[in-house]
């Protein structure tokens, strides 16, 4: 997103031809109190280096109704948002299946993201797990994992393979100040909106 000298850098992952998925944290702007103009948010699928697979402005921003930016640590488990695209991006491949419950604790996944030290390059931990379950301060379920992700890979998918491929399990949201422990949003109330 770039709303005047501010840019922000985020992950997102594709849902839909038009529809993106990413941490409502993500699109709001701490400098004027508001979400960012749909029309300062660029979509960049398949970044890698200066080439990517296909770009779109945003449409429209929906963040999840119970998010609160200026309480986000009370609220994160609500911190996503659902963009609509000005265009479709299907040469970017198919968009990614929601998962309707959450994995259980053990479960392997996979967080990739564009990181803030290199973001036009895409960076995975392919190695990590749930590690549990907690909940917001407002009683919205989370997930605890175990994944390297730091700046910028904000709102990238939690991914889980299944028999047909990859499915978004989360919506990766922050880190433990000690920084050894990921948070996710679930997906129950994007699923319900989706």
């Amino acid at each position: 997103a770039v709303a005047g000298s501010l840019r922000i850098t985020c992950t997102a992952a594709r849902i839909g031809p038009r529809t993106v998925l990413s941490a409502a944290h993500c699109l709001f702007n701490v400098r004027t109190g508001r979400y960012v103009a749909p029309g300062s948010l660029h979509f960049v699928a398949g970044l890698e280096g200066g080439s990517f697979a296909a770009a779109a402005l945003a449409q429209s921003i929906e963040p999840a109704t119970d998010y609160d930016p200026a309480e986000s640590n009370l609220t994160r488990g609500s911190d996503w948002a659902v963009i609509e695209l000005a265009g479709p991006v299907t040469a970017a491949g198919p968009p990614l299946p929601l998962a309707l419950a959450p994995p259980d604790a053990g479960t392997e996944v996979l967080v990739g993201g564009y990181a803030q030290d290199n973001p036009n390059v895409l960076t995975a931990d392919l190695h990590c797990r749930i590690t549990g379950a907690t909940a917001d301060a407002r009683g919205r379920r989370m997930l605890r994992h175990d994944c390297a992700a730091t700046h910028g890979v904000s709102g990238a998918p939690m991914l889980v393979r299944t028999a047909t491929g990859w499915t978004i399990v989360g919506i990766n949201v922050a880190r433990s100040r000690s920084g050894d422990v990921g948070l996710a949003t679930t997906l129950e109330g994007v699923a319900a909106r989706h």
